[in-house]
């Protein structure tokens, strides 16, 4: 039986968390959920969407799976979206978005 290491140095660990992230973006529902517990009101939680804002280059963003996660990275730069995103009821606008991005 082969013994599989799926240890990472510390450079790709963060790389794979990052993207990992970045595409959770994508889930209207893990939206709503940052912005119900506050994470929208967290500076340094909007400097951490700041700095992902570098998943945009394209030597970055042909790992993604879901790139129109980085529309939604783009929408949370904006106190409008965030406050947009906190409300249940918008779930479902944001789900037609998507699927209009993806189209």
């Amino acid at each position: 039986m082969q013994n599989f290491n799926f240890t990472h140095d510390p450079e790709t660990q963060q790389f794979i968390e990052e993207l990992e992230f970045v595409q959770s973006l994508s889930n209207p529902l893990y939206l709503n959920y940052l912005a119900e517990e506050g994470y929208f009101d967290k500076i340094e939680f909007l400097n951490y969407l700041d700095y992902l804002l570098y998943w945009k280059q394209p030597q970055y963003a042909k790992y993604l799976i879901y790139p129109f996660c980085l529309q939604i990275l783009e929408l949370l730069q904006k106190k409008e979206f965030q406050e947009f995103v906190k409300q249940p009821r918008n779930v479902d606008s944001i789900i037609e978005f998507i699927a209009r991005i993806r189209i």
